[in-house]
């Protein structure tokens, strides 16, 4: 298993060869930052005191769950098993005091940003849709079998979406 964006790397490769134009969906803000927040935000950070050995006792202890439900995903994707992917938690999958360390860095959050990819994605995919013959979209799994995620979104705006257990 790797961070490499292995398969989108492909994706561009195999675009770039037929002559096609990849749209990106990436949105733009501005970095606007309120320095005094900024600045009582890194001391408030600095005071407390993130208990970095339990951290390190939980990352261990949720290692083995992290790595079967990785392995069950992967499976899963291999053979085509939605219900499979459907049942597992995504978001159980990281560092174990990753809420930890968001709770400490929160004064960094930027309310809403996640909801402006999704509507610049939404907005994408229907262009795409509406344009071409045929469109292809790379998304994280939990997008794909999540009601809610994007394909749940673009069913709700009246696209027929094709499961493969559907084809």
């Amino acid at each position: 298993m790797t961070q490499e964006s292995i398969v989108w790397n492909r994706i561009v490769e195999i675009a770039e060869a037929n002559n096609i134009s990849i749209t990106q969906t990436r949105i733009q803000y501005p970095l606007d930052i309120d320095r005094k927040a900024y600045k009582a935000g890194i001391a408030a950070l600095a005071q407390s005191r993130i208990n970095d050995q339990e951290c390190f006792a939980r990352t261990v202890d949720t290692l083995e769950a992290d790595l079967d439900v990785m392995k069950r995903g992967a499976n899963a994707w291999a053979t085509g098993d939605l219900g499979m992917l459907r049942q597992l938690k995504y978001n159980e999958v990281q560092p174990a005091c990753k809420r930890i360390y968001d709770a400490a860095m929160g004064f960094q959050k930027k309310p809403g940003l996640a909801e402006q990819a999704s509507l610049a994605w939404l907005a994408a995919a229907e262009h795409a849709l509406r344009r071409n013959t045929v469109t292809f979209a790379v998304l994280p799994m939990s997008e794909i079998v999540s009601v809610d995620g994007l394909l749940g979104r673009l069913k709700a705006l009246g696209y027929v979406v094709i499961e493969p257990n559907e084809a």
